[in-house]
């Protein structure tokens, strides 16, 4: 286990939130703001989970998911977002995330 999470989320505040939170829990857990450079930084490093928020700048957490699942059939993916209409989460989870949490939520 790598313990290494990256997090795909653009409001800062709920971005630190969640790193500090899987920080006391031990995994290292690294944010960036905007799909493409989620992606830049999957390719420098192993990461054992992505979390996702889909209204995100550059290339949504949809797009995101899609080209994870292109390379990488199996980390785990899991979709933060506000978006919580059924036709969303199908989306989703047909692109290839294997959960689906609405926004707001409780850690």
């Amino acid at each position: 286990m790598n313990n290494k999470i990256l997090l795909l989320e653009d409001d800062p505040k709920l971005a630190n939130e969640i790193t500090q939170y899987f920080t006391t829990k031990g995994y290292l857990c690294e944010a960036v703001y905007d799909g493409g450079l989620l992606l830049k930084k999957r390719n420098l490093a192993k990461y054992e989970i992505y979390i996702l928020d889909i209204n995100v700048p550059v290339l949504n957490g949809l797009q995101v998911c899609r080209q994870i699942r292109q390379e990488d059939k199996t980390t785990p993916i899991l979709m933060l977002t506000a978006f919580g209409d059924v036709s969303d989460k199908v989306e989703a989870l047909y692109l290839g995330a294997d959960d689906y949490m609405v926004k707001p939520f409780r850690i």
